[in-house]
Order: structure tokens, then C-alpha cells, then sequence
């Protein structure tokens, strides 16, 4: 969440967030091994809440359901958010270059604070 926060004050155009799985899935993956990936989230509805499920591994601190939480407060901020892992350096470049990889999360039209 602290990096949704400082992308607001630095009025990112995008925040990108590394984490130990390739984005958010349609069901959790470490328990269905048939679960997709959502590549694009244009909407923050309950049911994006709902997919991100609770806290994750033991090694985190708040799993997939904070980092979607992070996601919703940039994107209404106007910041296109992405969730990828972090395991997989190109990725980075692949998302920096306009590929398909983890879950992108649309922005809202504006930022807070415009006056459009």
C-alpha cells in the first residue's frame, strides 16, 4: 500500500508490483492447479476482492488481497498498476515495453485532485 501512496505523490504514470506469483488468478493457484491468470482488470468491483482471496505465504505480509487493495488506490489516482512476479527479471522489461504479463489494472480517467 505504501507504494500506491508514494506513486500518488510522485504522480507516477504507472506503479509495478513484484511479488511471488504471476498476477491475480480466477481461483488461488496454489490450490487449483487449473486457475488463469487475469491479465486486465478495467473495473475494481467486490468480485476483484473476492479473487485476491487473504493474507499469502508466511513470508509476506498481507498476500495478494493488499497488493489489490494498493492497486485500487492508484488506480483512482489515475496510475496504471501492474502485478507481476517478481521471480522472472525480464519481466520487468516485458512489461516496460508494452507486453502482456501478470494482471494490468485499467486507471480512472483522471487523478484525485483534477479539476476535469
Amino acid at each position: 500500500m505504501l507504494s500506491a501512496i508514494v506513486a500518488e505523490i510522485v504522480a507516477a504514470d504507472a506503479l509495478i508490483i513484484l511479488t511471488d506469483t504471476d498476477g491475480l488468478f480466477d481461483s488461488d493457484p496454489r490450490i487449483n492447479p487449473n486457475a488463469k491468470i487475469i491479465h486486465r482488470v478495467s473495473f475494481m468491483g467486490d468480485e476483484i476482492n473476492g479473487l485476491a482471496g487473504d493474507s499469502g505465504s508466511n513470508r509476506g505480509t498481507g498476500g495478494m488481497i493488499t497488493k489489490v487493495y494498493a492497486a485500487k488506490y492508484a488506480t483512482e489516482s489515475g496510475i496504471a498498476t501492474y502485478i507481476a512476479g517478481g521471480s522472472k527479471p525480464g519481466n520487468l522489461y516485458d512489461i516496460l515495453s508494452g507486453k502482456e504479463v501478470g494482471t494490468y489494472f485499467c486507471p480512472s480517467s483522471s487523478r484525485k485532485g483534477d479539476n476535469k
